[in-house]
């Protein structure tokens, strides 16, 4: 993917959708399949936000931007390149209603929530209640944030 002229969110999401080999662009199956490796924790957000018309979720763009793709509503993801994306990454605990954490390894580890608030994947933040975890290739853990307990 190193070939590519495209920024670094870009490039991370063609290597998720397609691999590492570009000739996966002539094999949409395959886009496809990854793609679908994501529509468990795309249907559990999309009900939650049914279920709770203003609610907002934080995600990683750069590790769960199929989330974005597939979601009924992608208005109400809380992303990176939103421009108030750090002022509610700060205050999360009164900004946001659910944090999507994917596991803080690798790269995952150094971006957006994970950076900020790397105590919350295992449970350490208690404002941030795990609510499900999701273990195909689409892999976190959702924490619904509640705002009756202090951060």
């Amino acid at each position: 993917m190193s070939q590519v002229d495209a920024a670094t969110d870009e490039q991370a999401m063609a290597h998720i959708l397609l691999g590492d080999d570009p000739q996966r662009f002539t094999k949409p199956q395959t886009v496809d399949t990854t793609l679908r490796d994501f529509e468990s924790m795309t249907h559990s957000i999309d009900q939650i936000m049914e279920d709770n018309p203003n609610a907002l979720v934080m995600i990683d763009s750069y590790i769960n931007g199929p989330l974005i793709l597939l979601a009924k509503h992608p208005d109400r993801f809380v992303i990176a390149s939103d421009r108030d994306f750090k002022q509610r990454m700060e205050d999360a605990h009164h900004q946001v209603d659910y944090i999507l954490l994917a596991p803080p390894v690798g790269q995952a580890a150094l971006t957006g929530a994970n950076a900020f608030y790397p105590e919350m994947y295992g449970g350490g933040v208690p404002w941030a209640r795990l609510v499900t975890e999701y273990t195909e290739n689409g892999k976190g853990r959702l924490f619904r944030i509640d705002r009756n307990i202090p951060n």
